[in-house]
């Protein structure tokens, strides 16, 4: 035995930091890699972070100069829409309507194909215009 108080496990051996002699306990260290649970963790959804790959498939360049600005107007209005208790969306919006409107909104002129109905793209719109106008001061 050691009469120093300092240890610390080398080679899965106790070993004296001051001396350098083996003490008699071993342990055993599992492998990092390896995890302790054998269930799979669920993925977790984020909406911004798919929208932003939404953006990077874009080939406009005009929207790539301003994906900071898109971006931020993106986590208001989703912000500000998980905010609402009532709504009359069970889903959030589509995100061609959406980077429809965030380019009128920020005045950045591109051309988006949004959904075939002109009404359904109408009403979103003006349902982000809402959720905004309501929510956050310009």
């Amino acid at each position: 035995m050691c009469e120093h108080e300092n240890w610390a496990f080398i080679e899965g051996q106790k070993c004296c930091t001051d001396c350098g002699t083996y003490l008699n306990e071993r342990v055993y260290i599992t492998s990092y890699n390896r995890s302790f649970s054998y269930y799979r963790r669920q993925p977790i959804y984020s909406r911004q972070k798919r929208f932003y790959q939404y953006l990077i498939k874009q080939t406009d360049g005009t929207i790539g100069e301003a994906i900071e600005e898109i971006m931020l107007t993106f986590s208001r209005i989703e912000f500000f829409w998980n905010l609402k208790k009532q709504r009359e969306r069970k889903y959030f919006f589509n995100r061609s309507v959406t980077l429809f409107f965030i380019l009128n909104k920020l005045g950045i002129p591109t051309v988006i194909r949004t959904l075939k109905d002109p009404e359904r793209v109408a009403h979103q719109c003006e349902s982000m215009t809402e959720i905004l106008k309501n929510s956050f001061p310009n």
